[in-house]
């Protein structure tokens, strides 16, 4: 048998252990009494539905919102679209004239619809002409569009 001044702190600390355990035990309650009673004044669930209501509103709402987005930005581009053809129907893309430096495309195809057209017409029914891509290194012109002012 152990000499009992070891025994007697064997015990001390088994002792001390147990207290620990029981304070643990005892404050395990309390947070069971303190979760109880919040569970009864709260009603169950009430929070979590409350967010998940407002959740599918707020996605309802986005949903919405992208839908009305889609279809405004579909008609922008079918008005762009028609913008664009009403505007390409007021031009004229033109093959084979000659390109020289620092011309003059208005001047050039006035007198290209006077010389081969045979058709007079005045630089003030023109309302831009240029060429069509970069200058290229071939001696093959780039195309010429002019615009007119009115169809």
């Amino acid at each position: 048998m152990a000499p009992p001044v070891a025994r007697k702190k064997d015990l001390e600390s088994e002792n001390a252990e147990l207290r620990k355990a029981t304070d643990i035990q005892q404050e395990f309650s309390a947070f069971r009494e303190v979760l109880s009673q919040a569970r009864k004044e709260l009603p169950e669930s009430s929070p979590v539905i409350s967010v998940e209501e407002r959740f599918i509103a707020f996605e309802g709402k986005i949903l919405q919102q992208i839908n009305c987005l889609t279809r405004r930005s579909d008609a922008l581009e079918e008005r762009m679209d028609s913008l664009e053809q009403y505007s390409r129907r007021n031009c004229l893309l033109v093959h084979g004239v000659e390109e020289t430096p620092e011309e003059n495309c208005l001047k050039t195809a006035v007198t290209l619809f006077r010389d081969k057209l045979n058709v007079q017409i005045d630089v003030r029914r023109l309302d831009r002409a240029h060429r069509v891509g970069k200058p290229k290194s071939d001696d093959k012109p780039r195309p010429v569009i002019v615009k007119f002012v009115s169809y």
